[in-house]
Order: structure tokens, then C-alpha cells, then sequence
């Protein structure tokens, strides 16, 4: 005959409380199953079987519990990556914002003084276009009021 252990299920291990089931069942099937047998193991089986899904049931919502812990661990170092890399990527966009202004600063200073450059030598130019032109003209003035005269190579001929 199976034995009744001290508080059972309480305070055995899963795997005493599979072995006494397993008595348990058995014993009811040597005693075929007589209502004495019923009544007296059936109880026994149900309260060894509940016992064992509750400590079940206990570690699957154990490990439930962590998996969500570390899911939302996971989660919120995501969000704080998330937010290092934005904020990064603001102070980047600013920085590049910050050099293209002076690019263009110093761009527009080279373009002023590319123009003020080229204004100073067009006029240049134009004064010395101006002073040729003058040059040209009192040359030819000059050469109207003078009589042609033949050069030296021209009277041999």
C-alpha cells in the first residue's frame, strides 16, 4: 500500500510528488478501481497534480516576469541610444551648419575682392586704353600738319 508522506504535497520535491502519484495510480489500479480505492487515492492524485502545475505555473510566470524585465530593459537602452544619437545628431548638424556659414562668408569676402580686384585693373585699362587712344591721336594730329616727305630707299627708286 502507498505511503502518505508528512504534508503532502507541501515541502517534497517535484520529483517525490511524480513518484507518490505514480503510487498513488497504481494503487488504484491493483484495487480495480473499488470506490474505497477512489475515495481514498483520487484526492491524493488531483492534490499531487495541482500541486505540480502551481509549481509550474509559478516558474513559467517567473520567467515570464524576466523575459518582460529584460524586454523592457532592452527597450529602454534602445531609447536612450535613440536620444544619444539624436542629440548627436543635432550638435552634428549644427557644427556642419556653423562651417558651411563660414564657408560661405569667406567665399563672399574672396568674390568682393575678386570684383574690387578686377574694377582697380578694367580701369586700368581704360586709362591706358584712354592715354594710347591720346597718344594715337596727337600722333596722327601731328603727322596731318607735317608735309610727307620721302625716306632715303623710296628717291633711289
Amino acid at each position: 500500500m502507498a505511503d502518505l508522506k508528512g504534508n503532502y504535497p507541501h515541502g517534497l520535491k517535484d520529483e517525490e510528488i511524480e513518484d507518490l502519484v505514480n503510487q498513488y495510480a497504481s494503487e488504484l489500479f491493483k484495487q480495480k478501481a473499488s470506490t474505497n480505492a477512489v475515495l481514498q487515492f483520487t484526492p491524493l492524485i488531483q492534490l499531487g497534480n495541482n500541486e505540480l502545475q502551481s509549481r509550474q505555473t509559478k516558474r513559467v510566470t517567473r520567467l515570464s516576469i524576466g523575459a518582460s524585465f529584460l524586454s523592457l530593459l532592452t527597450a529602454g537602452m534602445a531609447l536612450y541610444v535613440s536620444l544619444t544619437s539624436s542629440r548627436s545628431s543635432d550638435q552634428w548638424k549644427e557644427e556642419q551648419l556653423r562651417i558651411l556659414s563660414q564657408m560661405q562668408e569667406s567665399t563672399i569676402e574672396a568674390n568682393n575682392t575678386l570684383v574690387g580686384t578686377l574694377r582697380e585693373e578694367m580701369e586700368k585699362s581704360r586709362k591706358e586704353t584712354a592715354d594710347n587712344a591720346a597718344k594715337i591721336e596727337s600722333l596722327v594730329a601731328g603727322a596731318a600738319n607735317e608735309p610727307i616727305r620721302p625716306t632715303p630707299s623710296a628717291l633711289a627708286d
